[in-house]
């Protein structure tokens, strides 16, 4: 479509762009296919990638899945027949590992920068994350 003066109208070019909830419904819709890099979503990845590439913080994490493995039989779950010891390693080493992250969020004042960056933390699949740390 070209106006009178030979050029496309800029109604006509936004039009045929998707507009950005389209896009992010479409980047939604991939990821429920795809996820990213293997993992369920990029938020995922991206904090699996951070707590696994510092020395101190991939040791600590280490420490504490094995810390998990050996208390597992004694939480409560386990003992009144709610969970099994490994569903109570995975899910207790999944709130540890959402308790500390989003504790350690710098952005602690109300602001647009901390909803979304709380927004991110809470797309994030600890279970997933706890799993990875399991495996090794």
């Amino acid at each position: 479509m070209v106006d009178t003066t030979g050029q496309m109208p800029y109604s006509a070019i936004i039009g045929s762009m998707d507009d950005p909830t389209t896009r992010q419904r479409k980047m939604e819709k991939q990821n429920e296919e795809t996820g990213y890099n293997g993992w369920t979503n990029y938020e995922t990845w991206a904090v699996n990638l951070w707590v696994d590439n510092e020395q101190w913080s991939y040791l600590y994490w280490r420490e504490q899945a094995a810390r998990h493995r050996l208390q597992a039989e004694d939480s409560y779950q386990v003992r009144e027949g709610l969970w099994t010891k490994e569903e109570a390693t995975r899910f207790n080493l999944a709130d540890q590992l959402l308790e500390e992250i989003t504790d350690a969020s710098p952005l602690q004042e109300a602001s647009m920068y901390s909803d979304l960056l709380s927004g991110a933390l809470a797309e994030v699949n600890w279970v997933e994350i706890a799993d990875h740390w399991l495996s090794e």
